[in-house]
């Protein structure tokens, strides 16, 4: 999501964030390079070699909050506030 991003431009330049998400909610990420080379890596595999058609990449899965936590350690004046969006509980 895009509040992983978000939270480090808002916290350099207003040193503030406000999280649509709650603390705990747990989500994955991936580095889009990543991605991107995990990607060129299926596409350039010989169908001989493929046992499926279905693939799961994975990288990491971090709370606001963990987050949260680490980026005060850098900028410790921060300050996050959280507003949940209505649709999280749906």
């Amino acid at each position: 999501t895009d509040y992983a991003v978000a939270v480090f431009h808002e916290g350099l330049l207003n040193k503030k964030y406000e999280c649509y998400l709650e603390p705990h909610t747990r989500l994955p990420m991936i580095y889009i390079e990543d991605c991107l080379s995990a990607l060129f890596q299926f596409l350039n595999t010989p169908d001989r070699l493929l046992r499926r058609r279905v693939y799961n990449v994975t990288a990491m899965s971090f709370t606001p909050e963990e987050l949260f936590n680490e980026l005060f350690k850098y900028i410790p004046d921060l300050k996050i506030t959280y507003k949940p969006d209505k649709r999280q509980h749906i």
